[in-house]
């Protein structure tokens, strides 16, 4: 289930969200001051955290440091009061994936936290395909240089662009000249 991290110290606002997202099928945990936000953020994993940039002990924009050194893999949206619009870009500077401003409308919220999510997915799949093609890319590559055949390719000119390492055990040549297109053979 897919766990949220709400920190703010508005109680009735905390007791609000947690009730329209646990309708949601999210698992909600609550703080209402940064240092019990740092205290389960150091406990659990948070795929998403909802952030008051304004709270009694620590500003939310200082927790956001926290979260991106420990926690890399959480989205964090800002909420807050406050009109300041050069306090918004800060926010999302340091790597906020969104910003509102109170009151906000619950839908929007929703909106905003499932497309964070949603990006978040498509962060880790294109993650998990990057490292399979490496490891694939690795396994190719052992593959054709352990061959004990000369493996070769050439572009539409008939020049060689790849030639294996088996060419200098076999023939004595070193591939890297081959390629470059030296002459004296």
């Amino acid at each position: 289930m897919t766990q949220l991290l709400i920190v703010d110290d508005e109680i009735r606002l905390l007791d609000s969200l947690t009730v329209l997202l646990d309708a949601n099928q999210y698992e909600v945990k609550t703080a209402s001051c940064a240092q019990d936000a740092l205290t389960l953020l150091a406990k659990d994993k948070f795929d998403l955290a909802i952030l008051d940039l304004h709270l009694p002990d620590k500003p939310g924009i200082e927790i956001m440091g926290d979260i991106t050194a420990n926690s890399p893999d959480t989205a964090v949206i800002f909420i807050t009061g406050d009109e300041d619009t050069d306090l918004a870009l800060s926010a999302l500077k340091c790597g906020a994936y969104a910003y509102l401003r109170k009151p906000f409308e619950f839908e929007e919220l929703l909106k905003i936290v499932d497309h964070a999510l949603h990006q978040k997915s498509l962060q880790r799949e294109k993650d998990r395909l990057i490292e399979q093609l490496y490891l694939s890319e690795k396994r190719y590559r052992y593959l054709i240089q352990e061959s004990p055949d000369i493996i070769y390719t050439l572009d539409v000119e008939g020049k060689f662009t790849f030639i294996s390492d088996a060419v200098e055990r076999l023939l004595g040549f070193r591939a890297v000249d081959l390629i470059k297109g030296v002459k004296e053979i």
